[in-house]
């Protein structure tokens, strides 16, 4: 199918493609005449993070009125569906092998990639999902379980997936730890079923030293060493605790116990690939750099809800601190719910965690307040009541030490706003 030629495009706006908002680039784009202006999507939409990127660039053009998006919801290794003589304005795709590289580079529009994939020698613009935080987010989710044996386990023929096992490995060992990765020439559990038998996992769950963090991408393979754990009767998570790299909420839910997942922000990928794409068509240059976008935060659920810790005393604590993550406690609060005083519980606690109970209060109130304004429409003085802080003031002070930004703009990163 081709289309064609669009009328001449009015001026567009000058968008945003940083960290910062993009209310200016929304005010300006509904002021854009209403000619068509016809784009090509071409994303896989076979798991949650392609159709959270597709939802991003609905809402973009949605904002602008004017655009007309073809999506082709195709597989990975699927041709590209354009020929060179498309007659289109612009294409946001998920470049995933040099073949389809080639064959969009024939087409000599702006183009735009959002795939994670890193293809060597292509220098089309490329916007995604900084999976270097993502596996920084998942090893400091494991490691805060007080795990300290880990696993990584993903479809490695992706070269996307042996990236984000590299950063996570990376992650860990500049922790201390190292980090076991299945890797089986027998079987490559791909199968979308994830009651299929699968030996050579099995074996390899079996062999890992327990407790045990195993981080797995994509969801369904995290579902696969849920389900392998089922069968070999590992306990999920006292034994083995499962992470996924994505959060995709019906497969995470569909599953038992349900998974714990990064959620990686695809959505804003999307819209800040729209962004980007409208002022390649208005024919500015593209950057020299990868953008990327960060993930928001893993989201807990029952799959990682432990605690590997060898002290009694500090598990304690440390629990006594995530059920009170909504309430403004003090450090004289968590020592009076344990048999210690303050001292030894202090040193017991550094020994463990490497940072003092004052810190771990913080953390566990920021990452409450992180979730509410990410997930919430909730005001600043309400988000700040329910992570234990108090006041909105104090919340500001403690985001900007931490962050490097005010709540309200973390919460306009996070929604791309």
């Amino acid at each position: 199918m081709q289309w064609q030629p669009p009328p001449t495009m009015p001026p567009k706006p000058l968008m945003r493609t940083n960290t910062q908002t993009n209310r200016s680039a929304e005010r300006a784009a509904r002021k854009i005449s209403p000619k068509c202006v016809h784009v090509a999507v071409l994303v896989d939409t076979t798991d949650e993070w392609g159709r959270s990127v597709v939802r991003g660039i609905g809402k973009y053009a949605m904002v602008c009125g004017s655009w007309r998006v073809w999506l082709w919801s195709w597989g990975r290794n699927a041709p590209v569906p354009l020929a060179a003589t498309w007659a289109g304005d612009g294409i946001i795709a998920g470049v995933y092998n040099e073949g389809i590289a080639h064959a969009l580079k024939a087409i000599r529009k702006p183009i735009v990639n959002v795939s994670i994939s890193r293809t060597p020698g292509l220098n089309l613009p490329r916007l995604t999902t900084d999976f270097r935080m993502a596996a920084r987010l998942a090893a400091e989710h494991l490691l805060n379980c007080g795990l300290r044996h880990f696993a990584y386990c993903g479809r490695h023929r992706d070269i996307y997936v042996q990236n984000y096992c590299a950063e996570f490995v990376d992650a860990l060992r500049k922790a201390g730890h190292d980090c076991r990765v299945f890797e089986s020439v027998e079987e490559t559990i791909d199968a979308s079923d994830s009651n299929v038998r699968q030996p050579a996992l099995s074996r390899w769950l079996m062999a890992l030293p327990k407790p045990v963090g195993v981080f797995a991408w994509p969801t369904h393979f995290a579902r696969q060493v849920v389900s392998t754990c089922r069968e070999t009767r590992l306990a999920v998570p006292e034994q083995v605790a499962v992470l996924a790299g994505d959060e995709d909420d019906v497969l995470c839910h569909m599953c038992h116990p349900p998974l714990s997942g990064v959620a990686l922000n695809s959505e804003r990928v999307g819209y800040e690939a729209a962004v980007l794409l409208h002022r390649l068509m208005q024919g500015k240059r593209a950057p020299k750099q990868p953008i990327f976008v960060e993930p928001i935060a893993v989201v807990a659920r029952q799959s990682t809800d432990m605690l590997a810790i060898n002290d009694a005393d500090v598990a304690h604590a440390v629990a006594f601190i995530r059920e009170n993550a909504a309430r403004p406690i003090g450090v004289a609060d968590v020592v009076r719910s344990v048999s210690l005083s303050r001292r030894q519980l202090e040193l017991r606690f550094r020994a463990v965690f490497d940072r003092t109970l004052a810190a771990e209060i913080r953390r566990v109130h920021l990452e409450r307040a992180k979730q509410l304004l990410a997930e919430t429409t909730m005001s600043i003085p309400v988000v700040a009541a329910g992570s234990g802080f108090g006041s909105s003031e104090y919340l500001a002070r403690v985001f900007n030490r931490c962050m490097g930004l005010a709540p309200h703009e973390y919460r306009a990163k996070v929604h791309g706003r």
